[in-house]
């Protein structure tokens, strides 16, 4: 799956879930671990998907409280401490910290997909992208164990 394709499906299921569940859809995030994505789906976002989606973009998230039927599109950092009923973990990918890529790399990469996971409380959905390597191999032993299950 592209990166377009793949951005809207994950907003489009953000959207469904939102619409859902108790709360509205400040139970609901777009999570992306990685900020070079982040910026370039931020305008995209705050565009195609005015008035469903409230971005947080800084560690400031007072403006959740006026979320109602708003989901959140965010960086795992500027929602640490809040929790969702749903997170969606967009850009998992391989090509966000390879196999050789330096420890720093692996360990922030590894850093923020632990914040943006935790923050579900009840779903998780994580999503890659083929183009960008796939899944990461930080889930492998997950995988393994059968506690993260993959479904295409």
């Amino acid at each position: 799956m592209d990166d377009k394709s793949q951005l809207t499906q994950v907003m489009s299921l953000a959207i469904q879930r939102a619409r859902s569940i108790h709360g509205g859809g400040r139970r609901v995030a777009v999570l992306c671990p990685s900020r070079d994505i982040f910026d370039k789906y931020l305008p995209i976002v705050e565009g195609q998907f005015a008035g469903k989606v409230l971005c947080i973009v800084d560690r400031d998230p007072s403006e959740l409280r006026h979320a109602g039927k708003r989901f959140i599109f965010s960086l795992p950092e500027y929602v640490a401490g809040l929790q969702f009923d749903t997170v969606f973990l967009i850009h998992a990918d391989i090509s966000q910290a390879p196999k050789d890529a330096r420890i720093g790399i692996k360990r922030k990469f590894i850093s923020n997909i632990y914040l943006g996971c935790s923050r579900a409380e009840t779903r998780l959905y994580i999503s890659t992208s083929l183009a960008r390597g796939g899944i990461s191999d930080v889930f492998n032993m997950a995988i393994d164990r059968k506690s993260l299950t993959i479904v295409e």
